[in-house]
């Protein structure tokens, strides 16, 4: 399956595959803003719901992406789903500069796992960044 803006498949080449969707979240009861939703598509593969996210380039530059994965609570008192996670994609700062690759940091119950971004989903989060700085 192709990706298509905003939803991803990403695969770190060592068996460990993940669905990403990039969402705008807007709940009264949550801070509203851009979220990228994470769901495990390797079996046994559970994600952590603490640790943030890290995004990286190849100059040495990091963002790190808060966990909500207390977003995903469907009732008080429910239980996360292990093979989901959720992050605060909202703008990054600085802005990724264009035309550079990224890397995902993912925590999970395997370590952190590392999946090289795409050029297109690269371009997704960089469009939406730079959105960000428009408003």
């Amino acid at each position: 399956m192709a990706d298509q803006p905003g939803n991803w498949n990403l695969d770190d080449g060592a068996g460990h595959r993940l669905g990403a969707m990039l969402f705008e979240r807007s709940d009264i009861n949550t801070p509203s803003g851009l979220r990228l939703r994470l769901n495990a598509e390797s079996g046994g593969l559970q994600l952590n719901h603490l640790r943030p996210l890290v995004l990286s380039d190849d100059q040495s530059q990091a963002w790190q992406l808060s966990n909500r994965s207390e977003e995903l609570l469907t009732s008080p008192g429910g239980v996360i789903p292990v093979g989901s996670s959720q992050f605060d994609a909202g703008c990054l700062d600085p802005i990724p500069a264009g035309g550079l690759s990224l890397v995902m940091v993912v925590p999970s119950s395997e370590g952190d796992l590392s999946f090289d971004l795409a050029p297109g989903q690269v371009q997704s989060l960089h469009s939406l960044t730079d959105a960000c700085t428009d408003t």
